[in-house]
């Protein structure tokens, strides 16, 4: 039979009860300790991850993660880049965000668990926890890790965390 192209609206109408448009979540990495460096690099990456959110298709669903000492959840899942914008921007702060906005499905916040995110003391952990949201989500994900990384350098070499193969599957 012929090849038939695919395009997000009929892989949509293909999935039931699976709204248009993608899952987009920003996880920022927030230097706790504020090293000049990396607070130097999140300050200037701001304007291009500005871009990238605004670039989104009108049906994209945004929603944004913290991480600093623990994992913080900043935005649900939405299609007004403003506030997915204002959520981002709240990232480079060490505070203890307000709940976000209640959203109708898809949502990330019925699928996360407070004291677990609280919990999370490693980016891989907190991934974790947000993989494990992700999962009850329909539709094509894409997850941008905006930071300095993952694992743990060991002079020369990073090594990844011995969580990091569970996590990777996952995602």
């Amino acid at each position: 039979p012929p090849s038939r192209k695919h395009t997000r609206a009929t892989d949509a109408a293909e999935v039931p009860n699976r709204p248009p448009g993608r899952t987009v979540v920003l996880f920022v990495q927030t230097d706790f300790a504020r090293n000049a460096v990396r607070t130097k690099g999140q300050m200037k990456f701001r304007r291009h991850a500005e871009k990238i959110i605004r670039a989104l298709d009108p049906d994209d669903r945004v929603g944004v993660f913290s991480f600093d000492s623990h994992l913080k959840f900043r935005s649900d899942l939405t299609t007004d880049r403003d506030a997915a914008i204002d959520a981002f921007r709240e990232t480079i702060r060490i505070n203890r965000p307000t709940a976000p906005a209640r959203v109708p499905a898809p949502s990330l916040a019925e699928h996360l668990d407070g004291q677990a995110m609280r919990d999370a003391a490693t980016s891989e952990k907190a991934l974790q926890i947000v993989a494990g949201a992700l999962s009850h989500i329909k539709g094509t994900k894409i997850l941008l890790l905006l930071g300095w990384g993952l694992g743990e350098r060991v002079g020369n070499v990073v090594q990844m965390r011995p969580g990091w193969p569970s996590v990777r599957r996952a995602l």
